[in-house]
This record gives structure tokens, sequence and C-alpha cells, in this order.
């Protein structure tokens, strides 16, 4: 699961990272900071646009990598009571047992049932162990997730806020451009 989580992030840095840079550099060419690169304004935005789908794919593979550890949370929830059955069960048959003191084969069969059930609550007791520390971890893996989805929500906003410029600079040098054509 923590690698999991590691490579959402990776994935998430690097493509906020790519984000970044193709936006510094645009905006430096927009503004006369930087010479361009021979990229026309049409290209920057069409890669930016790209960019931002790909930001807005990951976003929803996390948020189903979200809803998968949730059902997790509620499977061990599930693997509790069926636990809790176990254990009902498992105080019956020995209220059966001492009950039957006078039927030997009846309370052999019986303890043997009882052993069969303490081992499978042993094994459940060990499993919902386990369980609950992977609930632990994983409730701090969707705590994460969560923050880091609305810090990218918040980055591809800012994105898309920075992308507007960019595209008032490609509509007015479309126009100039028909302009200039229509003149010659």
């Amino acid at each position: 699961m923590p690698a999991d989580l590691d490579k959402i992030h990776r994935e998430r840095e690097q493509l906020l990272h790519l984000h970044e840079q193709v936006l510094a550099r645009a905006v430096a060419v927009v503004r006369g900071q930087a010479p361009p690169t021979g990229e026309k304004a049409l290209d920057l935005s069409h890669h930016l646009a790209q960019e931002l789908e790909a930001a807005r794919a990951q976003l929803e593979r996390q948020e189903v990598r979200i809803a998968e550890l949730r059902q997790q949370l509620v499977d061990l929830e599930e693997l509790k009571v069926q636990y809790r059955v176990l254990e009902e069960t498992n105080e019956r048959l020995m209220r059966q047992l001492l009950r039957m003191d006078d039927d030997l084969a009846e309370r052999a069969e019986l303890q043997q049932i009882i052993d069969m059930q303490k081992d499978a609550l042993e094994k459940g007791a060990r499993r919902v162990h386990e369980l609950e520390e992977r609930n632990r971890v994983l409730q701090h893996n969707i705590e994460v997730l969560e923050r880091e989805n609305e810090l990218a929500r918040e980055r591809v906003f800012r994105l898309q806020e920075q992308m507007h410029p960019l595209i008032d600079v490609q509509e007015r040098n479309h126009h100039e451009i028909n302009r200039l054509r229509a003149q010659l």
C-alpha cells in the first residue's frame, strides 16, 4: 500500500513539475522576458491543455484508489462481525459441552468442533489484528491522498487560471496574423 502511495505521489509531482515548467516558459514568452523557441502560441496552449487533461486523469485514478481503500475498510468491519459470530458460536458450544458430561461420544465431537472453532477464532483474531493495523495504514494513506488531491486540484485550478492570458495572446496573435495576411 505505501508503494502505491509513493508511486501516486511521484507521478503527481512529475506532472506538476512539467506543468510548471511549460507554464513558466509560456508566461516568459508572453511577457517578452524570454525569446520564443519557435513554438506557436497555439502549440503551447494545446500542450498545456494536454497536460491539464493528464492531471485530471491522474486525479481520477487517485480517487478510484481512495474508493478501493475505503472498500477495504468496509471489508474489515464485515470481518469483525464474522469474528463476533464465531465467538458467540464458541461460547454456545462450550456451554453445551458442560451439559453433556454423560455422553462422551458427543462430548468428543463437540470438543473437536470447539477446537476447530478455537483455531478459527485464533486465526480470525490474528487476521482482525492484521487488518486493524492495515486499517490504520489505509486510513493514514487516505488522509494523505485526500490532502494531496486537494493540493493538486488547487494547482490545476491555478494552471487553468494562468492559461487564460495565453489564450488571449493566442487569439490576438491569430487576429494579427489574419490581418497581416489580408494586407498581403
